[in-house]
């Protein structure tokens, strides 16, 4: 029986803040002249330095080893007992029932609770733990907020014994992701692709993915008061860029940025779409808009949370990008400021479960985890009943539509695909700049 329906809020509303947010860490430019100041903190471990993390940030082309300031806690640390276990995540991204209750129970005999608090946009959160106005065990940034984390020295390193699952469940990728070699701060929570998500009952697939460019479907006026993009200035910009053919979604060029600026301003004039989060996974699950950018885990959110009842399961459509679109990953890291070291690497350990972790991606959240033992094939089966609200197989596995095939995330997609990273402030400028300019015109 699949779970009751209910309205989800994306974990990712107010994604990184409004346009000309300023950063909750420190800036570029005062962390450099911070580590050029006589007698500066250095790593206590080898690895890239300070400065030369900053001025070449994590890429694929360029992976980086983080700096240890403190060496992991030992294997036999004591769990706590009598503790609370405080969860700081996205809203509604992760399971109450698993991770507070499943959790508890497992550690009944440690009298362990744990608290859940939800957060709408990473900046402030990021603030109020360095703050000390939040004190977290279990925080969830993603590849873009990491390195300046681990710099302003707000994480923990990892004691990787305590952690066996990553080893044993995750795809090779993630043992050793260029953000992080050797994973020494993060472990993966969740993968999703960004392409285009359209209602089937309006738009045929070819008139999405037959195009010559289906990113051009989005400045139809055919479709004009039903089209769906992000209010984020990153994603949809960067949208705008591969759509122009400009594959580096963190440039810092200004006639880049220019152009898929003007190309934004000229969608408002040919669809006047609706700017905000929520235009997937409700608004399209309620049949009000008909096509929009969307991230896989909004489009499955809607099939599988949102839709009416009675909806057939064959209205959901999902394109993107083979040659290579947006692809991105959620982390799970352990901040400095929390209480129960021992505990929050055995709730890491609890996530990475291959049966915890598939629960709170088809019983909750939409968004697939990378799992070996997720089988892309097997989620797609070559047809569905129609009039069935979500399908599940006798096992009671999730089942997707074909028309969600392409909203499977399969490792080779990281491979081809291009990850919004942290950017330097003079390019993060540039885009803020130019997102003002887009939200006014919208």
């Amino acid at each position: 029986m699949h779970p009751a329906r209910r309205r989800l809020i994306s974990r990712r509303d107010f994604l990184r803040g409004a346009g000309g947010t300023a950063l909750a860490l420190p800036s570029l430019g005062a962390l450099l002249e911070a580590c050029a100041k006589p007698g500066s903190q250095q790593p206590v471990a080898s690895g890239t330095s300070i400065e030369n993390l900053l001025a070449h940030p994590a890429r694929r082309d360029n992976p980086v080893t983080l700096p240890l300031f403190e060496q992991p806690i030992a294997p036999d640390t004591p769990i706590e007992r009598d503790a609370t276990l405080k969860i700081y995540n996205w809203d509604y991204y992760i399971w109450p029932k698993l991770a507070r209750d499943a959790f508890e129970k497992k550690f009944a005999d440690y009298n362990v609770k744990v608290e859940i608090t939800w957060f709408y946009d990473i900046n402030p959160a990021i603030a109020k733990l360095q703050s000390g106005q939040v004190q977290a065990d279990v925080f969830f940034p993603d590849p873009s907020e990491l390195t300046r984390l681990v710099i302003a020295k707000q994480l923990r390193p990892l004691q990787q014994e305590l952690i066996p699952n990553l080893a044993a469940n995750y795809w090779p990728e993630f043992q050793n992701p260029f953000y992080d070699q050797k994973w020494r701060y993060s472990v993966p929570y969740a993968i999703y692709t960004t392409g285009i998500a359209y209602r089937r009952d309006h738009l045929n697939d070819d008139e999405v993915g037959g195009r010559d460019n289906p990113y051009e479907v989005l400045w139809d006026p055919t479709w004009k008061g039903r089209v769906s993009i992000y209010d984020d200035y990153r994603e949809t910009i960067g949208m705008a860029l591969l759509k122009n053919g400009i594959t580096d979604v963190n440039t810092g060029n200004p006639d880049a940025i220019n152009t898929a600026k003007e190309d934004l301003l000229g969608m408002i004039d040919a669809t006047d779409p609706y700017k905000k989060i929520n235009g997937i996974y409700v608004r399209m699950a309620h049949d009000d808009m008909w096509v929009g950018q969307s991230w896989s885990g909004d489009i499955v959110n809607a099939y599988v949370y949102n839709a009416p009842p009675g909806t057939p399961n064959d209205v959901w459509g999902y394109w993107y990008p083979q040659n290579g679109g947006m692809i991105g990953n959620d982390l799970m890291v352990i901040p400095k400021g929390g209480q129960n070291p021992r505990l929050a690497h055995e709730f890491l350990n609890f996530m990475l479960d291959q049966k915890n972790s598939y629960l709170n991606f088809a019983d909750y959240n939409g968004y697939q985890s990378p799992m070996t033992s997720i089988n892309p094939d097997a989620l797609v089966p070559a047809k569905l009943p129609t009039k069935i609200d979500v399908a599940y197989d006798a096992a009671g596995n999730l089942l997707y539509p074909t028309g969600l095939s392409q909203a499977v995330v399969v490792p080779e997609q990281f491979d081809k695909g291009y990850t919004l990273l942290e950017m330097t402030p003079a390019a993060n400028q540039l885009w803020t700049d130019a997102w003002d300019e887009i939200s006014a015109g919208a």
